[in-house]
């Protein structure tokens, strides 16, 4: 598993059960790891996956910092597990249709910007990178007006390039805080 120029995952379709492969990313349910290098990850510096309520994506940030800080991760696909996630993390009776497309565009942007982006080379590496993540907006956009219409919620069409600002601003003040 690797990260993509868009800020998503890229999984080897072509794992075998009998091998153990290194990737840049993990997912947080079943993982282990040493006290010292979790602490070299300095995950305190993402408080910013907690502005919505919903931290996602933690285990990508997490991860992919440590893989940046030159730390393996290996992962196992013969490993099965059974996961107990309640969603506890969740916002009581709120319209999961918005706060589910809000919270994920919204850190996948932050993640893009502060990890690709900015940590690309030339200017044809970074060009690339904003065609990728310029797709990847537009057909997170035209999917989520589709699953506008068939939920009946077309109030939110209104509000479809809301988490991309809000990524920016979120992201700009975490570049140069105000004190």
């Amino acid at each position: 598993m690797r990260i993509g120029r868009t800020g998503g995952t890229v999984v080897n379709s072509r794992m075998k059960e009998d091998e153990i492969y290194r990737c840049q990313t993990a997912n947080f349910q079943c993982f282990a790891i040493s006290r010292e290098a979790a602490l070299g990850v300095h995950f305190e510096e993402e408080m910013w996956l907690e502005d919505t309520g919903y931290a996602w994506p933690d285990d990508r940030v997490f991860f992919y910092k440590a893989y940046l800080k030159g730390y393996q991760i290996l992962y196992a696909p013969e490993t099965s597990y059974h996961n107990l996630d309640a969603k506890t993390g969740r916002v009581g009776d709120m319209d999961k249709t918005y706060w589910d497309y809000y919270t994920h565009e919204r850190n996948i942007t932050i993640f893009w910007r502060k990890f690709l982006l900015g940590e690309a080379g030339g200017a044809g590496e970074r060009l690339l990178l904003r065609l990728c993540f310029g797709y990847r907006c537009m057909t997170q956009v035209a999917l989520f007006i589709v699953k506008c219409v068939v939920r009946r919620r077309m109030k939110y069409v209104g509000r479809l390039f809301k988490p991309y600002k809000d990524a920016l601003r979120a992201y700009d003040a975490m570049a140069c805080p105000h004190e």
